[in-house]
């Protein structure tokens, strides 16, 4: 066991109540922190009031490979966990939240009990592992009582070829998937995330009658090179199907990465612009029709007046996976308006989740960090960290005329789901201001997580990306022009020290 690991057990924890607890015996606990390889568990004695915290790796956490504990387990869950080891001197204790070998299902028995899942039948899965040809899903069997584990190769992850499986899963995602056959000898089942041919014009018969004029809400359910794909949901609301919104249908003018406009998880509006009943496939389009008239289109006049830091009332309607739709109310106190509150901007440190912050119906006071009322759209921040700072528009007429193939020096200051904060350097040391870093700008090839590409305090180069000195906002690209590469890093260090 780790020292750090040691360390994190309670200096007055009563490891003597868990020395002779049977291997067998299971025990309550609650998970108290988590790294990617082990979680710290909080376990209470036999005797009902003895604590004491131990470590479960991420071996001991279910059968089957775990690449993240974190991905598995949160903290404040509450579990059941077995006594592995006890070192009362040392103060540790070794954990397992997997059953003894007299309790577990043969292999061989929990992959049989798929061979009799009709083909047409979707189970809920869990992605386990990611391999180069497709990926493992683990799912429930024995009504529940345990798992098997599947492949599903590269082809059935989506009608349509997909070209890497790290753009359409992680480790830790939650699927439906069928069985497509078992293989009992090699104790091995094979699967699809793909409908059946029979199934794929049932998807979409609920739109049958929808035209392309009508708006209908969907949620971002993946994001390709070539475009997003959308659940969309039906004028009923009772079913949904999956489209795709071509990268040419997401916004007028040209977009050159689908991750600078759009994020998985977010609520979009959509029209379809086709649809194939048999072969169970929908066009859809975020833009304007000829001669549309978009209704959905919300009238947020009354807040125009807003400023950055003036705080207002507002009410949470909707959670979702990466923030909330709030409803607020206007200075005038009777217009109200809805907009969109990223997780990041509920208050300041890291965020596990939503719905761990808010419920909905909670009233919360927000404040206006972005409005479109062309198209409707209202952001909104909960968080009090940059109001003085947002409160001033930058002024950026010192960045005007520079070309988007010259190279600026820049340090990272803030860190954020979609992308970072970077303070730029003017030209010939005119001055400085933030900009947005997409995540799609950070470097060539797909990027999981800006923490992993960025620090905060870090020296980068980046170029002009965009530029709007009217509105106060401007984005750069750490990715190359053309053939022109940036210049050496140490050289950002000491041009940008004396800017002010």
């Amino acid at each position: 066991m780790r020292r750090d690991q040691r360390r994190a057990a309670p200096e007055q924890a009563d490891f003597w109540a868990f020395e002779g607890v049977s291997q067998e015996q299971w025990l309550n606990g609650k998970v108290d922190r988590l790294t990617q390889t082990c979680s710290f568990i909080t376990v209470t004695a036999p005797d009902g009031h003895s604590l004491a915290t131990g470590v479960a790796n991420g071996d001991q956490i279910r059968d089957g490979f775990v690449a993240s504990v974190e991905a598995e387990l949160e903290v404040g869950q509450d579990v059941r966990v077995r006594i592995l080891s006890v070192n009362v001197e040392e103060g540790s204790m070794r954990l397992s939240l997997k059953a003894p070998e007299s309790e577990q299902v043969p292999r061989e028995q929990r992959i049989l009990a798929l061979q009799g899942v009709p083909q047409d039948q979707w189970l809920p899965g869990k992605v386990n592992r990611i391999e180069s040809s497709g990926a493992m899903v683990i799912v429930p069997v024995l009504d529940g009582s345990s798992t098997a584990e599947g492949f599903v190769h590269i082809s059935e992850i989506r009608k349509g070829f997909v070209q890497r499986i790290a753009d359409e899963l992680e480790v830790g995602q939650d699927v439906e998937v069928r069985i497509l056959s078992v293989d009992v000898g090699q104790g091995r089942a094979y699967m699809s995330m793909k409908p059946m041919a029979k199934q794929l014009g049932k998807s979409v018969v609920g739109f049958s009658d929808v035209g392309p004029k009508q708006w209908l809400d969907g949620t971002v359910d993946s994001i390709a090179p070539f475009g997003a794909f959308i659940k969309v949901f039906a004028p009923d609301g009772q079913s949904s199907a999956r489209g795709l919104v071509h990268i040419s249908q997401i916004r007028e003018g040209f977009v050159d990465n689908v991750n600078d406009e759009l994020e998985v998880g977010q609520d979009v509006k959509v029209r379809i612009l086709s649809l194939r009943a048999p072969a169970g496939t929908l066009k859809l389009s975020m833009l304007r029709g000829p001669g549309d008239t978009p209704s959905h289109v919300e009238d947020l006049s009354a807040f125009q007046s807003v400023l950055p830091d003036q705080w207002l009332s507002g009410k949470v309607d909707r959670i979702g996976k990466l923030g909330a739709t709030i409803t607020a109310i206007a200075p005038d106190g009777v217009s109200t308006g809805s907009g969109f509150l990223h997780m990041g901007e509920i208050r300041q440190g890291p965020i596990r989740s939503t719905a761990a912050e808010l419920d909905v119906g909670q009233e919360v006071m927000v404040r206006v960090l972005r409005l479109d009322a062309d198209k409707g759209k209202m952001y909104f921040s909960m968080s009090r960290e940059l109001t003085d700072e947002l409160a001033q528009r930058p002024d950026l007429s010192m960045f005007e005329g520079v070309s988007p193939h010259q190279w600026l020096n820049g340090e990272v200051v803030r860190i954020e789901r979609s992308g970072a904060k970077v303070r730029v350097a003017a030209p010939q040391g005119k001055g400085s201001a933030r900009a947005f870093l997409p995540i799609g700008h950070i470097r060539e090839g797909y990027v999981s997580s800006v923490a992993k590409e960025l620090e905060i305090g870090q020296w980068v180069w980046v170029r002009l990306l965009a530029l709007d000195a009217e509105a106060g906002t401007f984005s750069v690209s750490m990715k190359r022009a053309g053939n022109r590469r940036p210049p050496q890093e140490g050289q950002a260090l000491s041009a940008f020290a004396d800017i002010p």
